[in-house]
């Protein structure tokens, strides 16, 4: 099943800094079914210019996840001309990087973790909470400030304050899940295998026999 969509994404783009990560809600585009008011949260990863590489017309790139096949959603990566969202109706809480993490080092860490796994729950909410796990996610492996996860529960809190029928509390939740991967599972056992060459060697305790691994 393919979980991301990255065929926007431009190559070189992949080695860019990211300066800051913009959580970033709007009502342009809704998930939620008969909700049209419900905001879409995602991530802009807003680049920082590099002289060294060549240079691309992408400001920032986009982490976003979408049901495309209701409830499963898939992880779309691409890159965009603008730093931010051009939607009308939006809000925005920037959280600033730490190391100069590259944009490939976001995705790495994203796919590790299995972000690109989820599922939407049964109204099709659920775009907060994978984009408050990612921000967790960031956090744990020191590549944005410490505390931006605070930062941002407390940014959702003060909007669903002022407007409930754009964040309604409780956080709708999905359900993050994981496929075991039969060729993967191969490849890195013949990589262990080829590492780690076993011989068993056998020694004799009394009359009975046992087998170590060396």
């Amino acid at each position: 099943m393919t979980t991301v969509f990255s065929k926007r994404l431009l190559q070189d783009d992949r080695e860019r800094v990211v300066a800051r990560v913009v959580v970033t809600a709007s009502g342009t585009v809704s998930t939620v079914k008969n909700e049209p008011q419900v905001f879409h949260w995602r991530l802009y990863l807003v680049l920082a210019p590099d002289a060294r590489l060549r240079p691309t017309s992408s400001q920032s790139v986009l982490f976003d996840m979408t049901p495309s096949l209701p409830p499963t959603g898939t992880f779309i990566i691409a890159s965009k001309v603008e730093a931010l969202s051009e939607a009308r109706r939006k809000i925005e809480l920037p959280l600033f990087t730490t190391g100069q993490p590259t944009v490939a080092r976001l995705i790495h860490l994203f796919l590790e973790k299995g972000m690109d796994r989820y599922k939407f729950d049964s109204t099709g909410s659920g775009c907060y909470y994978w984009t408050m796990t990612g921000v967790q996610r960031l956090e744990e492996a020191g590549l944005i400030m410490p505390g931006s996860l605070k930062l941002l529960l407390d940014f959702h809190k003060e909007q669903a304050q002022l407007h409930p029928e754009r964040h309604p509390l409780p956080v709708r939740r999905g359900e993050f899940y994981w496929y075991v991967d039969v060729l993967r599972s191969c490849l890195a056992y013949n990589m262990l295998i080829s590492e780690y060459r076993a011989r068993i060697t056998q020694e004799d305790f009394g009359s009975g026999v046992i087998a170590v691994w060396q």
